[in-house]
């Protein structure tokens, strides 16, 4: 076991589908896993029947599915994505059988997946390891308005570079990162935001210190991480508070003839002056830049109301 070979696979982690939409169950467990060894420091298989509910939870957080939600697939089929993952309570089943163990036999098993002894020990030799591979995990699959919160549900700590000093390999200078592959356009924040003419598209506002803009961002429609590209046409300039509404699927557009209209998630509830501006926003056109050639692409916008947006 190395740390370039787990690097490799992790990143490597076949992500399911399911009807075109992605599926980020895989990724989640292993997020979920690597927050459990992070706090307890040992080797541990954990039953699936304890792992159902906090998956269901993180599930139900950071995936759209029309679905209920059974991460039972994912609990075995880890077993064909890397040499990293074991399962307890199957010894007497032919391996072809394994995949096919429902959620009852699961159960009654007692079935406990887990890293392996070997992957354990090495990691707690190199624990800076465990936030290196999250990263990976998460910039593998998720934007990063999403970090700082799942890390939060799967107990690791943030930001993930904290713990680069618990062990004596520098973690930065050979990092596998997806960069290496998707490298982000330096440029992007600064020409969205010249596009909307620095305010959010959604809401106008804008909030300036000492002459440097504070709480307006630039936002991918369809996610850098999934293969959204860094320009101008797959960028809105959004506030905070709605970069990651519109993140999370809180916040849709839908296209019409020479307009976006801004669409609420029917599950989104908001309090005091935030609810009086999102009744006042729902249904609204969001504001576009001056030069056509800078609206977003349809095709963006499509990508994120079929795999981001919550809705009905």
């Amino acid at each position: 076991m190395d740390r370039e070979l787990l690097h490799r696979q992790f990143l490597n982690i076949r992500q399911a589908t399911n009807n075109g939409i992605r599926a980020p169950h895989k990724p989640l467990l292993l997020l979920l896993m690597l927050g459990k060894l992070w706090v307890e420091r040992k080797h541990q298989l954990v039953a699936y029947s304890d792992i159902e509910g906090p998956m269901v939870d993180l599930l139900n957080q950071f995936h759209v599915s029309k679905q209920h939600h059974a991460p039972d697939n994912l609990f075995k089929r880890l077993r064909t994505d890397g040499t990293f993952w074991e399962l307890s309570n199957v010894a007497d089943l032919p391996s072809g059988v394994i995949s096919t163990l429902n959620v009852s036999e699961l159960r009654r098993r007692r079935v406990a997946g887990g890293f392996n002894e070997d992957t354990v020990k090495f990691l707690l030799k190199k624990p800076s390891v465990i936030l290196e591979l999250a990263r990976v995990l998460l910039e593998k699959h998720f934007p990063e308005s999403f970090f700082a919160d799942v890390c939060a549900m799967v107990n690791l700590p943030y930001p993930l570079n904290v713990a680069s000093s618990l062990d004596t390999h520098t973690v930065e200078s050979d990092r596998v990162t997806i960069h290496e592959q998707q490298k982000r356009e330096p440029s992007f924040r600064e020409h969205v935001l010249n596009a909307y003419e620095r305010k959010c598209a959604f809401c106008g506002s804008a909030t300036m210190l000492r002459n440097t803009l504070v709480d307006i961002e630039a936002a991918h429609i369809k996610w850098h991480c999934q293969g959204g590209p860094s320009t101008v046409s797959n960028g809105l300039a959004l506030c905070v508070a709605h970069h990651k509404l519109f993140d999370r699927g809180a916040m849709g557009l839908k296209r019409e003839v020479s307009s976006f209209h801004i669409v609420m998630a029917p599950a989104l509830s908001s309090f005091g002056p935030s609810d009086a501006l999102n009744k006042k926003l729902r249904g609204s056109s969001m504001q576009l830049p001056f030069n056509e050639n800078l609206w977003p692409n349809p095709e963006f916008v499509e990508w994120h109301w079929d795999q981001v947006f919550q809705g009905p």
